[in-house]
């Protein structure tokens, strides 16, 4: 292999890929130059001419790496790995059964089906891909790949925020901020892996990001890809190892939960998922016991946080004491202002009723009694144990 082509990132997703795709009909290659998968075609079984590809590849050795082969792979000892790792049972000793002697590929796919661990080796299978990919890398000198143009790629198209290179004594250094307020959700540095505490001399690419737990922290940096925070150690900051050793899916992830830990309270409120909230109604102000009498949606005071998508359960006060519905936010911020008698309302929301609740099944006392809620003056989150109930 060239010096040059052996400097390149290579991406492992193309690695992972070729291996995936391994088969009797097929040699994947990966062209060094485009950093592209190259595919020959067995013409006896396939009746595909591939001349012309497979002269190239034999014209230029240093190009083109084969990728590894169904042969490579082993995937029998990779199905008798995961039959090992299931719990002890009926499941483990079928699939047991299920390897032994000819026809095993087949008789593991009906097994796994019968006792519906189907999707635990399809995530099994994938973790073993790519630690043989990452290792058919180190092998062969290219672990210098990165993720960092796959992040650069995705925030761009996700948050459309482009990586910003602040120093000019460290211009491979760059950084992605909220453009309202201004602060920084990743930080990309290429380190040397001595500074990381890691072996080896070379230098690979690091993406910082902010998490919201000490203990998420505590936990990620134990495993390996995951370091405490280069440059920045304070405030649940870490660093990923972007050489593949954690997968993209995973970095993406992370570059998420960043983004929203540093947030302004606008955007938070903004991108949340679906939130389910308990509000209060005065019937000193409002008839709600029968406010879904005629129709199925009304307006609502605008409680604070809450926004469209949500779901509100409407808490009516004395002498009902008690949930009567369930309803979904349709619309939020409907200008409206007023004020009499100790009420003010700033705003309206609209709410669709989903469902009612006898008046006897979530009062006051059984709200206190058995999900701790000892009041409800405004908005508030759901228990999940109510939450749980009310879905009942």
């Amino acid at each position: 292999m060239s010096e040059n082509y052996s400097a390149k990132r290579v991406p492992l997703e193309a690695v992972i890929s070729g291996i995936e795709m391994a088969s009797d009909t097929f040699t994947y290659f990966l062209d060094l130059e485009t950093m592209e998968q190259v595919s020959v075609a067995d013409e006896l079984m396939t009746g595909i001419d591939d001349t012309e590809t497979a002269d190239m590849i034999d014209e230029n050795p240093g190009r083109f790496l084969r990728l590894p082969t169904q042969w490579d792979i082993l995937e029998y000892s990779i199905m008798e790995d995961f039959v090992y790792s299931l719990e002890d049972g009926e499941a483990k000793q079928s699939l047991a059964r299920a390897l032994q002697g000819r026809g095993a590929f087949r008789r593991l796919k009906d097994t796994l089906i019968q006792y519906g661990v189907r999707q635990r080796w399809f995530d099994f299978q994938a973790v073993a891909y790519r630690e043989h990919a990452i290792r058919w890398c180190r092998d062969r000198d290219l672990m210098k790949m990165s993720l960092r143009e796959d992040v650069i790629r995705y925030v761009r198209k996700k948050y459309k925020a482009e990586i910003e290179y602040l120093w000019a004594r460290y211009p491979s250094y760059g950084v992605f901020r909220h453009g309202d307020n201004q602060k920084w959700f990743g930080l990309v540095m290429d380190v040397p892996r001595a500074k990381l505490n890691l072996t080896g001399d070379e230098i690979v690419d690091v993406l910082n990001v902010k998490l919201d737990s000490p203990l998420l922290v505590d936990l990620l940096t134990q495993q390996e890809g995951y370091l405490p925070g280069y440059h920045i150690s304070r405030g649940n900051w870490i660093s990923i190892l972007l050489d593949g050793t954690v997968s993209l899916e995973d970095v993406c992830g992370l570059v998420d939960k960043s983004y929203q830990v540093t947030a302004s309270a606008k955007t938070k409120k903004a991108i949340r998922p679906p939130k389910e909230w308990i509000i209060p109604s005065n019937l000193k102000y409002f008839d709600s016991v029968h406010a879904f009498d005629s129709v199925n949606e009304i307006n609502w005071k605008q409680g604070a946080g809450i926004k469209k998508g949500d779901t509100v359960f409407m808490y009516v006060g004395a002498p009902v004491s008690a949930i009567l519905y369930k309803c979904r936010v349709t619309e939020t911020d409907i200008p409206y202002y007023h004020r009499r008698e100790g009420l003010t309302i700033k705003g309206l929301m609209k709410i669709r009723l989903l469902k009612r609740y006898d008046s006897k099944r979530f009062t006051f006392d059984v709200l206190k009694e058995q999900y701790r809620i000892f009041a409800v003056r405004g908005p508030r989150g759901v228990p999940e144990d109510l939450s749980e109930d009310l879905k009942l």
